[in-house]
């Protein structure tokens, strides 16, 4: 079970919100 990718979920949202806002 990839739980791995809920744990790092926000992780990944914040990244992700960043590289948009980089724009």
């Amino acid at each position: 079970m990839p739980l791995i990718i809920y744990y790092f979920l926000p992780f990944w949202v914040y990244v992700l919100y960043h590289l948009l806002k980089k724009e």
